[in-house]
């Protein structure tokens, strides 16, 4: 239902036929992207990037920041 209240606002009126599961799909989703943003900037204060990641976040920005460092050599 999601897809259809970003195509049309009126469906998020068959809400309350839902039992409002769908705002508390969208609170719970919301909730779950607060935590992983908090997860991820305490990832970013503490990670070290030359040694083995402690978990997919880790992985995640280990990654990124190799990808950055190689346009930048390119730039060179």
């Amino acid at each position: 239902m999601g897809a259809l209240v970003e195509v049309s606002p009126k469906f998020k009126k068959l809400d309350h036929l839902l039992g409002g599961h769908y705002t508390e799909g969208l609170k719970k989703n919301d909730e779950n992207l607060d935590y992983l943003r908090k997860e991820i900037e305490q990832h970013k204060k503490t990670i070290d990037y030359e040694s083995e990641p402690r978990d997919f976040i880790d992985a995640y920005l280990q990654e990124m920041w190799r990808r950055k460092n190689e346009r930048n050599i390119g730039k060179r």
